[in-house]
């Protein structure tokens, strides 16, 4: 990706834009993080707020493209000879300001280079649909097939935690389950699109199966599912879906995460012993809620299929109770 940015000298499209906006201030959260530095938080709130500004495509006010100083932050306060990974931060900090002031006229509208897009991508684009996670914010018209690709691997990358796989973290999105997510919007309802409509949908709810630690398959997914809406106002939708269940894949999955629990608990308890510093105790507890977190999940839709799965869910719900942690959000940057 670093490559590719550097490559395009000047943004040329939005849906370029967008995708190196969500990387960069992505970028910028990283570094502000516990950092003094005015210009870092300053960097941060400018790349949040031109986020918000032109969500489900807004055009943002002229007094809006006036706040917005990243260029001349970047070119001033930050180093003059950058190296590496600073000199694309800079460069992408001049080039977004630069296609926000100036805000030209939607690409999809120009060219022949624009990539083709699949048919959930086009229903995104058409019903003017933002996907959101807890680390991950593609705004409307700018999901194509690699910048989807891009931002939810920018996202597994902020939530992944030492030591826990993937398939343990209720938090990581598989890029598969998404996939077949988006393109079966196409065969919702035009009443439930409705609700979607220019707004952001949540794609770490529990209820969407999207995480790589989801008792449901990617290819189940594209079989076929009914979206459930919520009727709630707010710009954010917390949806959720009916999906058949494969008993035997998911009972797989609470296999996977009692067996992770038990090594997570006995490493907790030996770091406790030893006296072990703070910062490792506490990654240990994270990777213990995670798989504890994974059991409940899976044995709450088992559950739901049957009642002699009631049993397990209540025990994992009551091992997640012991071992809860604070939110996820509040995870020390990596």
């Amino acid at each position: 990706m670093a490559a590719d940015l550097m490559a395009a000298w000047y943004i040329k499209t939005r849906a370029e834009f967008f995708a190196v906006l969500a990387r960069t201030l992505e970028s910028a959260r990283r570094r502000s993080a516990g950092s003094p530095f005015w210009a870092h938080a300053s960097v941060t709130a400018q790349l949040q707020a031109m986020t918000d500004w032109t969500a489900a495509g807004r055009t943002p006010t002229a007094e809006e493209q006036d706040r917005i100083t990243i260029g001349h932050i970047a070119v001033r306060e930050f180093d003059s000879e950058p190296e590496g990974e600073e000199a694309e931060f800079i460069e992408c900090l001049v080039q977004l300001a630069g296609y926000f002031e100036e805000w030209p006229d939607d690409p999809h509208a120009a060219p022949e280079n624009a990539p083709s897009l699949s048919p959930g991508l086009t229903l995104l684009l058409q019903r003017r649909i933002g996907l959101m996670s807890s680390a991950m914010h593609l705004p409307a018209g700018a999901a194509t097939q690699s910048s989807l690709r891009a931002a939810l691997g920018a996202n597994a990358d902020h939530v992944r935690l030492p030591g826990l796989p993937d398939e343990l973290n209720p938090l990581v999105l598989d890029h598969a389950r998404v996939e077949a997510f988006v393109e079966g919007l196409v065969r919702q309802p035009d009443k439930v699109l409705k609700q979607l409509e220019s707004r952001w949908l949540a794609l770490g709810v529990e209820g969407l199966y999207l995480s790589a630690a989801s008792p449901v398959e990617a290819d189940a997914i594209a079989g076929g599912y009914e979206l459930l809406v919520p009727d709630e106002e707010g710009s954010v939708v917390q949806a959720s879906m009916r999906v058949p269940l494969r008993r035997a894949y998911a009972q797989s999955v609470v296999a996977r995460a009692k067996a992770a629990l038990a090594e997570f608990e006995a490493e907790v308890r030996t770091l406790e012993a030893s006296g072990a510093i703070p910062s490792a105790l506490m990654l240990a507890k994270w990777r213990r809620f995670a798989a504890a977190s994974v059991w409940r999940s899976t044995a709450r839709s088992l559950a739901e299929q049957s009642a002699k799965f009631k049993g397990d869910f209540k025990n994992a719900a009551d091992t997640v109770r012991r071992y809860v942690m604070p939110p996820w959000a509040s995870l020390p940057p990596r």
